[in-house]
């Protein structure tokens, strides 16, 4: 438990577009704040 607090998020492999890659990493930010709220992950998505 301690480690995902203090450790970053795994990198994506390289294969997945980069736009997937920065969704990914700001849904996985230890800073609640900064983290994607469902609706903007769906506006994303829908685009």
């Amino acid at each position: 438990m301690d480690a995902i607090l203090r450790e970053s998020a795994p990198a994506l492999p390289e294969r997945f577009p980069l736009k997937v890659q920065q969704i990914y990493l700001q849904m996985l930010s230890k800073d609640p704040e900064k983290r994607m709220k469902a609706s903007e992950l769906l506006d994303e998505f829908s685009k």
